[in-house]
């Protein structure tokens, strides 16, 4: 994120305004420390105890994305960057929020979809586990599924089907009112550090996970994916 939003930054020369979707009471962004700016920051999720807990919101709606997958809450380009982390496998109604996150999102402005290899099996949506069944068994493979996937969610979201009868087959697919520039999946490998070790221990909601990691001899970082998406 810190490499993608300073990146940003410089192009757009101004604070960033964010919208962290499926958020939480922690948002994944870098640090305000004075290289990459905040304007807006506003989180959507399902618990208003954990997103009022949540210190990087400037402000926060409750909402179902499930129920309810429509932004109407947010006028058209309102946002420089929207991102999901770890939740994109639940959703069931994907071309609806995706479509929604290319209206919200102003031109030149990023999406960015994360993901990792563990997820609840009774709650992700089956076109996730399908991904599961790549035909070498190669691991690599399933990551590749799951990053179409997704990228099949950016792609069909920008179309908007008409339901004319006088339209033509060709014609009844038609771009909607935005495209995407470019989408990119990105394998990102995190270290783990002398500052990261520091700060799972200090910090009380990671220090059972920590030494529970310790015991099982698994002290290692799960690998995180992301689809990044520009729009035009």
């Amino acid at each position: 994120y810190h490499q993608q939003l300073s990146d940003l930054q410089m192009k757009k020369g101004k604070k960033l305004d964010v919208l962290d979707l499926c958020s939480s009471w922690i948002s994944h962004l870098p640090n305000n420390d004075g290289s990459i700016q905040y304007g807006n920051v506003v989180g959507v999720g399902m618990n208003a105890e954990e997103l009022e807990a949540n210190p990087t919101l400037t402000s926060y709606y409750t909402q179902n994305l499930n129920t309810s997958p429509y932004l109407h809450q947010f006028p058209d380009e309102s946002f420089d960057v929207v991102f999901c982390s770890l939740s994109v496998d639940y959703l069931i109604q994907p071309r609806i929020v995706f479509a929604e996150i290319g209206r919200v999102l102003r031109s030149g402005g990023v999406c960015l979809i994360t993901f990792s290899n563990r997820y609840f099996r009774k709650k992700v949506v089956q076109l996730w586990l399908d991904a599961d069944k790549d035909d070498d068994g190669d691991d690599n493979g399933v990551i590749r599924n799951r990053m179409d996937i997704i990228a099949s969610y950016f792609h069909y979201s920008a179309i908007t089907t008409t339901t004319n009868e006088e339209k033509t087959n060709q014609e009844e697919e038609e771009e909607g009112e935005y495209e995407w520039k470019s989408m990119e999946g990105l394998d990102i490998q995190l270290p783990r550090t002398k500052d990261t070790i520091y700060e799972f221990i200090t910090r009380a909601d990671l220090w059972k996970w920590f030494a529970l990691a310790i015991f099982r001899g698994s002290w290692r970082i799960d690998p995180i994916y992301a689809v990044k998406a520009v729009k035009k």
